[in-house]
């Protein structure tokens, strides 16, 4: 697990010792769970840093992103690493996959661009209302059956730090498992998959501040005169894949 930093203000400090004083008087798994999303899903702004792993039965995938985030739709993403995979294909053989090129996202509650800095190419898009939390944070859907498991210790801002952990279930099989910081009262790590599948979900939610200062230039795209817009990204001798692609055999 990553080292986790977090900026409060003086709010959220007072927050954070009621949430604490709850956690001692044994607050619900399900009340626990609700206010650290509520938490995050109330901030006007944050900057947050996360590892994200999706897994198949055939397939691992890692991004590692940071995210910009201004109330209610500016938002600005960067890979901080080139994206990896690995497909195992039905013969055996496994595909491994890394992007040539690290992309950035900006959306600026209409438009939406993706574009690469070394390649200077850049798309652009028409885009709905998005909501950038789909990429590191868990939906604020209700779990039934929600229950604490014993707690854990994580590795936090360089320390030993105990958390909560607590197991949430839906029906049909599908599973949660979710660590929660009671000092800073957020979540810090997160699973989601479904029981009997090798389907599932792993975000590590490395850094977070919670009050950043965020320049308006971080919402704007403004090429420069030789930067080419695109259909596709593509490495060279890839054809229109934005990744290096070797093999098993």
């Amino acid at each position: 697990m990553g080292t986790v930093t977090v900026m409060l203000p003086i709010l959220a400090f007072l927050w954070t010792a009621a949430f604490e004083s709850q956690c001692s008087a044994e607050v619900s798994a399900e009340t626990l769970l609700q206010q650290a999303i509520a938490k995050v899903r109330a901030l006007p702004s944050y900057t947050v840093e996360f590892v994200r792993y999706d897994d198949s039965s055939n397939s691992h995938s890692v991004v590692h992103h940071r995210i910009h985030f201004v109330a209610p739709s500016l938002y600005h993403i960067d890979e901080l690493e080139p994206w990896k995979q690995s497909v195992r294909a039905s013969d055996g053989h496994v595909d491994h996959i890394v992007g040539c090129t690290k992309l950035s996202q900006i959306y600026n509650g209409k438009t939406r661009w993706m574009y690469s800095v070394d390649r200077k190419q850049y798309l652009q898009f028409d885009s709905l209302n998005e909501d950038a939390k789909v990429e590191f944070f868990p939906s604020p859907l209700p779990y039934p059956e929600v229950e604490y498991l014993p707690d854990e210790t994580l590795l936090l801002e360089g320390h030993p730090r105990q958390c909560a952990v607590i197991r949430a279930r839906r029906s049909g099989g599908r599973e949660a498992t979710f660590w929660i910081d009671p000092a800073q009262g957020l979540i810090v790590k997160w699973m989601v998959g479904s029981r009997g599948s090798n389907d599932g979900l792993t975000v590590e939610i490395t850094s977070m501040d919670t009050h950043p200062v965020l320049s308006d230039s971080l919402f704007r795209f403004e090429p420069e005169s030789d930067w080419q817009k695109t259909t596709a990204f593509s490495c060279p001798g890839q054809a229109n894949l934005p990744a290096q692609k070797t093999s098993d055999r």
